[in-house]
């Protein structure tokens, strides 16, 4: 008698999920082994009968397992994602679909989906975007470089972009790039006297009280130069003042550096470290994890995620 087996590596059990108001059929294999999450709720024991009836739930369309509080689009991301190497015709996925990918693996614990979805959304060009998934996921490193992007670039904020940003960061980034506006400005010389001819006659810059603030006419005096040495070539523009002129003013609380050639340099770092004053690194915390059940269902909710303890405290 010849005995019929099922093979131990195309032999799948396929499981049925619900998501809004679409079902999907999938291997429950690929779930258990690569989320701590589905492996745990699958290991949950179901409820044997009903009506004189065994039950297998997740194993039929008309007695799926339910995935709440998740939108159908980012699921079928996510599928796409862990099936897109066992399927030659995958599409390519969008940004918000990998925003979906990156959601649904951080909540479940698919910790390669969740590392890949994050390496591709941490270089898109998109500062605003990275802003808010830095605050959804908590992500400080993302938030401070979001800043960084925001305070660099030309153009200003939008009213969106302040309004998805928040008010205290809007109104942080708006004092940072007020910051480096000023600081590359260049102080104004002192004027002199004005000939007959029309023409104003200017204090020499490098004397004692030849330089005001721009912005409050504060006198303010050239910083010493700590610029290392340049080479000989150089000397000479050197010590006529072009390298090295910082120009101090307590009014204001700001460096003047307009005539500095790493001014840009400065500033940059400068703003950095305010930023990292307003988000210091955090240090890693403890995740909370927990099944929840729905009447003996194996029903996944939000709830069910893996999310940082205090998230945002």
């Amino acid at each position: 008698m010849t005995f019929t087996i099922r093979d131990e590596e195309f032999y799948k059990t396929l499981v049925t999920f619900k998501v809004e108001n679409v079902l999907f059929r999938v291997p429950e294999d690929d779930f258990k082994d690569r989320s701590e999450v589905f492996r745990d709720m699958f290991s949950i024991p179901q409820a044997t009968v009903f009506s004189n009836a065994v039950t297998s739930e997740g194993y039929s369309d008309s007695n799926p397992i339910i995935l709440e509080g998740v939108k159908a689009d980012d699921f079928r991301a996510l599928l796409r994602h862990l099936y897109a190497k066992k399927y030659a015709n995958a599409k390519e996925l969008s940004k918000s679909e990998w925003i979906g990918i990156h959601a649904l693996a951080h909540m479940w614990g698919f910790d390669d989906a969740r590392k890949e979805s994050k390496e591709t959304l941490s270089s898109m060009h998109d500062s605003v975007t990275k802003f808010e998934l830095g605050t959804r996921f908590d992500y400080d490193d993302w938030i401070r470089k979001a800043y960084e992007e925001l305070c660099a670039r030309l153009e200003p904020l939008t009213v969106d972009e302040a309004k998805r940003i928040g008010l205290e960061a809007a109104i942080h980034i708006s004092r940072l790039r007020e910051h480096r506006c000023k600081s590359m400005a260049s102080p104004k010389a002192v004027k002199a006297s004005q000939h007959n001819s029309g023409f104003d006659f200017y204090v020499d810059r490098d004397r004692e009280g030849s330089c005001q603030c721009p912005y409050c006419s504060t006198v303010v005096k050239k910083e010493a130069d700590t610029t290392p040495s340049y080479p000989s070539a150089f000397n000479s523009v050197r010590n006529n003042g072009a390298y090295g002129r910082k120009y101090p003013c307590s009014t204001c609380n700001i460096t003047l550096l307009g005539e500095c050639p790493s001014a840009a340099e400065i500033v940059s770092k400068e703003i950095s470290d305010e930023i990292h004053k307003l988000i210091p690194p955090k240090t890693s915390k403890p995740t909370a994890r927990r099944i929840v059940t729905n009447s003996g269902r194996r029903t996944l909710t939000s709830a069910s995620a893996r999310v940082p303890v205090d998230l945002f405290s």
